[in-house]
This record gives C-alpha cells, sequence and structure tokens, in this order.
C-alpha cells in the first residue's frame, strides 16, 4: 500500500486513531487493548470519502470527547474538503453525517493542519488564478 499520509491521534477513552487514503476511499484504524494492537481499517462510513489517489485525511480529537477526520475529495464532483464527527465511546464505525467543511473549484488542494486546542483547520486551496490559504473553525 502507498499513502500519501498517515495521521494519528489519540481520543479521550485512550485509542490511538489514525487516517490515510487508500484505493480511493478514505481509511480509518484505531488500536483495541493497547497502543501496540490495531484492529481492522475500514473506510469511512460517510458520504464524500470516495476520493482519488491524491487525496488526504488528518484525524483530531476534540472538545474532550470527540474524534475528527477531515479530508480533500478532489473528485470532479465533489471538489471539497468534508469533516466527519465520531464520539468516543460509541461504536467504532458510528460516525455523524459528514460535512462539507469548503467547497468550490481548486478548495480541495490536499493540504490539512489541525489544532485541536482551537478546533480550527487550515487548508491551501487552488483557485485557478492563485494560491490561498482559508481557516475554518468546527463548533
Amino acid at each position: 500500500m502507498k499513502t500519501e499520509t498517515l495521521v494519528i491521534d489519540k481520543d479521550s477513552t485512550g485509542k490511538l486513531w489514525a487516517t490515510w487514503q487508500q484505493g480511493n476511499r478514505i481509511y480509518v484504524n484505531r488500536t483495541v487493548g493497547d497502543d501496540r494492537t490495531w484492529g481492522t481499517p475500514f473506510a469511512l462510513p460517510v458520504a464524500g470519502a470516495s476520493v482519488t489517489v491524491d487525496d488526504i485525511s488528518a484525524v483530531v480529537s476534540f472538545g474532550g470527547n470527540k474524534l475528527g477526520v477531515m479530508w480533500s475529495n478532489q473528485t470532479s464532483s465533489s471538489d471539497a474538503m468534508y469533516f466527519a464527527v465520531h464520539v468516543d465511546g460509541q461504536p467504532d464505525t458510528t460516525w455523524e453525517a459528514s460535512r462539507t467543511a469548503i467547497q468550490g473549484p481548486g478548495s480541495e488542494d490536499d493540504h490539512i493542519t489541525s489544532s485541536r486546542s482551537r478546533r480550527t483547520a487550515a487548508v491551501a486551496s487552488s483557485p485557478p488564478s492563485r494560491r490561498s490559504s482559508r481557516a475554518r473553525r468546527h463548533r
């Protein structure tokens, strides 16, 4: 397997979570039992998680009991950055519906930086005429 990025964070229950792009889907996995034992990876079970080979994802814990995954989606039908939330302690495959964080041509240029302390994600975008950065705060 080749992936452009693999991002890891720990939720409030002590599980490590990882996310990456594989086979044109956004995947997640988590530890089971201890930090050395990983479960079976699964495709993120939300809308917008079918992506291109050039898309990336990031995971961040926030709000005391939540875990979020943000990913780029450069498919011609989407051109967006998405965000999905998992509440710690819920079944691992139970996620809230994905939300569109930003959408439009060039908005999904697969650069993501997140901050758990401020619940902010900065993403680089590539409009045809210039490159810019935008930030969006998750509430």
